[in-house]
């Protein structure tokens, strides 16, 4: 899972936001399917708008803190797993688990706590043995927790934000873009002297950012979140809830089709479509 905590300054004072990708999806999809929810009821109960939960969960966006906590909250995910669990069987697994955890009484759950200590320290002790009897390290018990350590976000800040040549390639797939971006009510790239381009993700009923603003570090990354936009605007007309993997024919020639209008004159990021229609491991 990727997760960046970028510390901030509001009014003064500093914040800190997470930046959840890829993972998010299989956690908020999982249980929201759990409570027999549609996207627009997880919408509703978080105040969100409809398209920012498509994104969530097809791992397409960022997302502040408190994004994330009301998720959390709404659909009773496992807060440990869910910002620092690696995307794996056993991190949905654990997550799933968590839910079941929630039904019990007091007096049950008292039961399955003792009883998780009793296992755990029954398997701390074997492993000991194992260790007495192989002369091997045993490996430490897998532990879910909150960790301080987390993949800071890659750029560097420098005095130059950008190479020419990345600059020229930007502006070129902001050019190719430009009537879209204009006519989009959800989206808009503006320009910042200390950041640089900056995409942001826009609530048009509330006038608001409805996602972190993401930091755009190259072309790739610019067309790639613009197409996902255009995907999301072809996905909502046709009131679908699925992920692009998932999309049937009829959607997926209509968005392909949207797609060449702009990758035939940007060939190079073709691939970024084709990846898109792939299923997530």
């Amino acid at each position: 899972m990727l997760v960046c905590i970028v510390k901030k300054r509001v009014k003064h004072e500093v914040v800190v936001c997470f930046t959840v990708k890829d993972c998010s999806l299989v956690y908020v999809k999982q249980a929201r399917e759990e409570k027999n929810w549609t996207q627009q009821d997880l919408a509703d109960e978080v105040d969100m708008d409809v398209r920012t939960i498509k994104k969530i969960e097809e791992g397409t966006t960022s997302s502040y803190y408190l994004t994330i906590e009301k998720l959390i909250y709404a659909l009773n995910i496992a807060p440990n797993i869910m910002y620092h669990a690696e995307l794996s069987d056993k991190g949905v697994f654990m997550d799933r688990l968590y839910r079941q955890l929630f039904s019990l009484d007091v007096e049950s759950l008292k039961i399955v706590c003792e009883s998780a200590t009793y296992i755990r320290n029954w398997h701390e002790e074997h492993q000991v043995k194992e260790n007495d009897m192989s002369g091997k390290d045993a490996p430490a018990p897998q532990i879910w927790c909150y960790s301080s350590k987390s993949e800071q976000k890659r750029r560097k800040v420098t005095d130059e934000l950008y190479t020419q040549t990345q600059k020229d390639e930007i502006e070129k797939v902001i050019a190719v873009f430009a009537e879209y971006i204009k006519e989009s009510p959800y989206v808009d790239v503006v320009w910042s002297d200390k950041l640089g381009y900056v995409f942001l993700n826009i609530d048009p009923d509330k006038f608001s950012i409805e996602t972190e603003p993401i930091i755009i570090e190259s072309a790739e990354e610019l067309c790639e979140e613009l197409l996902h936009e255009i995907s999301n605007d072809v996905m909502e007309n046709a009131s679908h809830e699925f992920t692009l993997a998932e999309a049937p024919p009829d959607i997926r020639l209509e968005i392909e089709s949207r797609f060449d209008v702009y990758l035939d004159q940007l060939p190079q990021y073709r691939y970024i479509a084709d990846d898109m229609f792939k299923s997530k491991s």
